[in-house]
This record gives structure tokens, C-alpha cells and sequence, in this order.
């Protein structure tokens, strides 16, 4: 029976199930290690012949799925597809990941498509066409097509990068890193949110970011780049905060929506609602996250009014916004006027998000705390937050989340830079090393794997010992941009 190729597995020749996963895994992998060796090796060089024959062989397990006679790969904002399936990139394997997109941002090449029928000596110089294209060429589709028909090659073809990179902001997108866009993106959206939060009557007056194609983009990025930009404005000095927790939220919710396996559309409105939760502080005049009042939930419903020219929100955006400042209580069940309500997931979920932010704003005169500490306040707190949502998001973050600066107990300064790979051991994640155990700067940091076993002894080479500031560490702003030399 023919199975439809996006399902996870389908039956095969002799009643062998296999996943397509898999198989456009070893494509994917066949793929990454040609074209990389194309950047370090001439063509002359024998490990392309031996690169060819990984590539054909994945191509012909893809050829006997159902979908798969033609093949193409494409790249969808951060998200990688050979046909229908998207590969997703693992912990060991994200640095090909990254290549690959990087590889094709920077020739503005969207797709490769892989005729029915190919041979050994067209599938090498198509491959070897796309290697050659320029950066950043004005029309490469054009040149590649040009260069195919001198060899005489038919069959094969590309498509143009497509998408929001490409717009606006030229002299960033060409940069081909989608830190960067995410990065432009965020900014974007906090100064949309400022403007609004300080011109409530007049907004519609000022030529406004547009927030809802920003938010759409935003959704595309990759998780571990909105965490990147989340982690990094963590317990930063900001005269003008409000901006900054509106868009910290709203990125923090796409990428945790991401996570637990939300719809796209689900993930935008969401997404909406965590931009407008700082309308709260704006009620209040302060970044607290004490419990909602009646004369609050009035002044919001008025600021609300006022923006909803330029800031509409739906019906359930304006019920995340009452409801985030309730607590959840024993049963997420509150009084609203004498009526019993269940608090919506968006709530809940916001009510985590925003509360992680706060405890980690540095505000003067006030107390604030590394994310470990936010992490373990939040989980001691009774009755405060939707103790699973709170359990799942630790478990998300990992008690050490991507970023956070830490010393092992061997006293090297490490940050963190991935969670692990067992979900079961998210206390050990992969460090990079900032600091030697003698408290020299590494020339470069390197990356150690914590949950990396002393098999003769039974216990972990490294371990944590505590989380640091950046005072507490130490560390010049150039090391801990610097990209660590790899596993």
C-alpha cells in the first residue's frame, strides 16, 4: 500500500518500514560533506569521488519512498526541508545545520531540485555549478542557469532565496546570519512597543514598524537563535526597559510555543500576547508583577482603547493580558466578579515568561538574580505559577539556561552553550570554556561536554559548581563572542 511521504514511516519494498526521516537524514548528511569539502579541497581531489557515492546511494533510499522519485531541498527561513520533511537539527549535528544555510544564504539560494532520472557525471557538475556561485550575486538563479547549459546539463534546478532577509535592512541580511535578523527583528518590535507605551493618545500619528509581518518573521526564526537574543538582554542595564520586556517575552513565547510542538498560528497570536503584556507596567507606571486590582484592569481596558487603531488585540489577547497578572492558585480557577474562570494557557504561559524576565531586569535599588536563581525562586514560590507549565519551562531552559556564565568545581569559567542532549540530565549541558582551571583566558573557547563520563571512576569529569555575573567572570566581550572550536 502506498503510504503518503510525509507521514513519519511508510512500508517499503519486502515490508521493511522505514522512516523518510531517516533516509533524507543520510541525503542531508551526503549533501553537507560535499559541498563543505568543496570550500577546503579542488575538484581534482579523490574525496569527491568518495563524497558522490554517499550522495548517490542516499538518493537512490529516497527514490524507493513514495514522493520522493524527484527530490528537492529547500530553506525556509531557519528550517531546512528535503520535500516534505523537515530535518531537524540535533544536538551533535547543528554546526552542518548551520552550514548548509549559511552556505546557501550567502550564494541567494533557496532551493536545489534533483531530477527523477540523474547521472553520476551531471550530479557533479550541478553540484559543482552551486559551489561555484558567487556571494550575493544580484541574479544567481540566472548564472547558475547559465553555467548548466554551457555543460550541457538538464534537469536540475535552483530557486532564489525568498523571504523577509532579503528586504529592508539590506546591508544586515547580507550578512547571511540569522542571529543577526532575529536580532533586527526584536529591535523592531521594542521600538514599536515603546513608541506606543509612550504616546498612548498619538501613536498612530508615528510611522510604526509593522508589527504584525515582524511577529509572522519572527516566528520563522530557529528556537536556539530567539534564545540567543532572550538570554542576552538578561540582567542588562536599560534606562528605558519597557521596550525591551515587551519584545524579550514576545521572542521568548515563539520559541517556547516552538518547543512544545504549537501550531504556526497559534504561535503568532500567542506571540501578540506576549508583546502587549508589558501594557501592565504601563498601567501601573512600574515593572511589577504583583497581582492585577479592578482599578488596573480598568486602566488597561482605557490603554488598550487607545491603541487599538495601531495595536488591535483579539478577544483572547485582551483576556492574557487580565489574566497573566493573576496568580494560578491551586487549580488555575479565579474570581472574576463572582464568576469562576480557568486561566487560558496563554495566560499561564505568559505569567512564566514575563516573571523570569522581571526577576532577572536589573533595576537600581532593587534585588535581581542570575537565571539560575529567577529559576529556583519561581519553582519555591506556592500557588504563583501552573506548576507543570513551570516544570516544562525549567525543563526548556534547563536550570542553566543557554548563556548563563558559570565555574565548575575544577574552576574553569565556562558559558553555557547548548543544553544536553539527554533531557534527563538538563543540569549537564555543553559549556564553552572561557577560562582555564588556572583562571587564564582561553585564546578561543572551546567546547566540554558535561555529561561526559570518568568511565574508570564512574562519575562526571566536570561538573558545575555555581552560576556568575558578567562582573563575577570576567570575561572580555570579544572572548565571549568568539565562536567556539568544536567538539
Amino acid at each position: 500500500m502506498a503510504v503518503d511521504s510525509k507521514q513519519l514511516d511508510v512500508e517499503i519494498e519486502g515490508g521493511e518500514i522505514v522512516s523518510p526521516r531517516i533516509i533524507a537524514a543520510s541525503f542531508f548528511e551526503s549533501l553537507f560533506t560535499f559541498l563543505r569539502q568543496t570550500e577546503v579541497h579542488d575538484r581534482t581531489n579523490s574525496i569527491f569521488e568518495r563524497c558522490l557515492d554517499s550522495l548517490l546511494q542516499a538518493i537512490q533510499a529516497l527514490r524507493r519512498i513514495p514522493g520522493f522519485e524527484s527530490i528537492e531541498i529547500t530553506f525556509r527561513g531557519e528550517q531546512i526541508y528535503i520535500n516534505d520533511v523537515r530535518m531537524k537539527a540535533k544536538v551533535r549535528q547543528f554546526h552542518k545545520h548551520r552550514f548548509l544555510l549559511r552556505f546557501m544564504r550567502n550564494k541567494r539560494l533557496g532551493a536545489l531540485r534533483f531530477p527523477e532520472n540523474l547521472e553520476r557525471e551531471s550530479l557533479l557538475g550541478f553540484l559543482w555549478v552551486v559551489a561555484a556561485a558567487p556571494i550575493k550575486l544580484e541574479d544567481p538563479i540566472g548564472w547558475v542557469n547559465t553555467e548548466l547549459a554551457k555543460l550541457g546539463i538538464q534537469g536540475y534546478g535552483v530557486e532564489s532565496l525568498q523571504g523577509f532577509h532579503l528586504n529592508d535592512d539590506k546591508d544586515r541580511a547580507n550578512l547571511a546570519d540569522m542571529e543577526v535578523i532575529t536580532l533586527v527583528i526584536h529591535e523592531k518590535l521594542r521600538l514599536f512597543a515603546e513608541i506606543c507605551f509612550d504616546n498612548l493618545e498619538s501613536s498612530k500619528s508615528f510611522d510604526l514598524p509593522p508589527r504584525e509581518t515582524l511577529i509572522k518573521d519572527l516566528s520563522m526564526m530557529a528556537e536556539e537563535d530567539l534564545l540567543q537574543v532572550f538570554r542576552s538582554n538578561l540582567m542588562k542595564r536599560r534606562e528605558r526597559p519597557l521596550g525591551y520586556l515587551a519584545a524579550d517575552v514576545c521572542v521568548a513565547g515563539i520559541a517556547w510555543g516552538r518547543s512544545l510542538g504549537l501550531p504556526g498560528g497559534v504561535i503568532v497570536e500567542l506571540a501578540e500576547s506576549c508583546l502587549s503584556h508589558a501594557l501592565l507596567y504601563v498601567a501601573r507606571k512600574d515593572c511589577n508583577i504583583g497581582r492585577i486590582s479592578n482599578d488596573e484592569a480598568l486602566r488597561l481596558f482605557d490603554i488598550v482603547g487607545a491603541l487599538k487603531e495601531v495595536w488591535p488585540l483579539s478577544e483572547l489577547q485582551k483576556l492574557s493580558l487580565l489574566e497573566f497578572g493573576q496568580p494560578y492558585g491551586q487549580s488555575g480557577i479565579y474570581d472574576s466578579n463572582g464568576t469562576k474562570c480557568y486561566a487560558h494557557f496563554f495566560s499561564r504561559m505568559i505569567r512564566i515568561l514575563a516573571h523570569f524576565r522581571i526577576y532577572t531586569h536589573y533595576s537600581k535599588g532593587t534585588d535581581y538574580f542570575l537565571p539560575d536563581e529567577a529559576m529556583a525562586k519561581m519553582l519555591s514560590l506556592k500557588g504563583e505559577y501552573d506548576s507543570t507549565l513551570l516544570k516544562l519551562f525549567v525543563n526548556w531552559m534547563g536550570i542553566y539556561p543557554v548563556g548563563t556564565l558559570v565555574k565548575l568545581r575544577s574552576g574553569e569559567v565556562c558559558q553555557v552553550f547548548v543544553a544536553g542532549g539527554d533531557p534527563l540530565k538538563f543540569q549537564r549541558p555543553i559549556v564553552s570554556v572561557l577560562k582555564d582551571s588556572y583562571g587564564r583566558l582561553m585564546a578561543r573557547p572551546v567546547l566540554m561536554d558535561l555529561a561526559e563520563m570518568n568511565d574508570r571512576l564512574g562519575v562526571y569529569k566536570k561538573t558545575i559548581l555555581k552560576s556568575l555575573s558578567l562582573e563575577e567572570a570576567a570575561v572580555p566581550d570579544e572572548l565571549l563572542k568568539s565562536p567556539p572550536v568544536s567538539l
